[in-house]
């Protein structure tokens, strides 16, 4: 009986396999469906009061299996607090983006707006955020394609007593708002922590999976994330 079986599987699997074969030589085009990616970020926040904070990060991404450079990104954002609850937020992007060996210069920037509050040891953060890109220099006859997003976050962190690394879990749905698509596009689940080291020096990790959504062949991304964030605070 298992020689059986495993014949038969092993008969599916052929089949499978020249059935991939075949779909690929067809359309002349390898299609990756799944890939390992390491974002590596430092940051510094200045926050000269309760109310307001400026960032500066600096981030790389990588991608085929962390092998490759993917995404060199500088980011300068600002947030501000109206209360314990609602914040408002905004940030600009430059991305020097590979294609094809060679890096495109794309700007983003986003607004976003948020919402937190706690029960017990429980924090939750809702977050909205509309986001536009473009390539730098790149008119739209000349090609350039307006990327306009949607984003939809939902975030809950958990405070352990006598314990620094607290967990946090979010989920995230990415919405096309181009005129071509209008769709939901991909939805990504991140589970992390912070490591605080002492008032001004915090290192983060975590672990991200990214999934397409309406597509033929949608991709699946994982991503393995280490971030270090030096804070200043001006004393009152």
């Amino acid at each position: 009986m298992f020689l059986s079986y495993f014949y038969r599987l092993s008969c599916t699997l052929l089949l499978l396999f020249h059935f991939q074969n075949v779909l690929i030589a067809q359309t002349d085009q390898t299609i990756v469906t799944h890939d390992l990616e390491t974002w590596t970020s430092v940051g510094f926040k200045f926050k000269p009061t309760k109310k307001i904070a400026f960032g500066l990060n600096q981030q790389m991404r990588r991608n085929h299996n962390a092998s490759l450079t993917d995404q060199i990104i500088t980011d300068l954002d600002v947030k501000y607090k109206f209360d314990h609850f609602l914040y408002l937020g905004a940030a600009l992007r430059y991305i020097a983006d590979s294609k094809d060996e060679d890096f495109e210069n794309k700007f983003r920037f986003n607004l976003d707006l948020g919402l937190k509050h706690d029960i017990n040891r429980f924090s939750f953060d809702y977050r909205l955020r509309y986001q536009n890109k473009n390539e730098i220099g790149i008119s739209k006859s000349e090609g350039d394609e307006s990327d306009n997003i949607f984003r939809l976050k939902v975030g809950v962190d958990y405070n352990i007593k006598k314990w620094k690394l607290d967990p946090q879990f979010s989920t995230e749905l990415f919405s096309d708002l181009s005129e071509e698509s209008d769709k939901l596009a991909k939805i990504r689940f991140t589970f992390g922590t912070d490591y605080t080291l002492n008032k001004a020096h915090k290192i983060g990790a975590f672990y991200r999976l990214e999934r397409e959504i309406n597509e033929a062949y949608p991709k699946t991304t994982y991503i393995i994330g280490l971030n270090y964030t030096y804070t200043l605070k001006l004393k009152r």
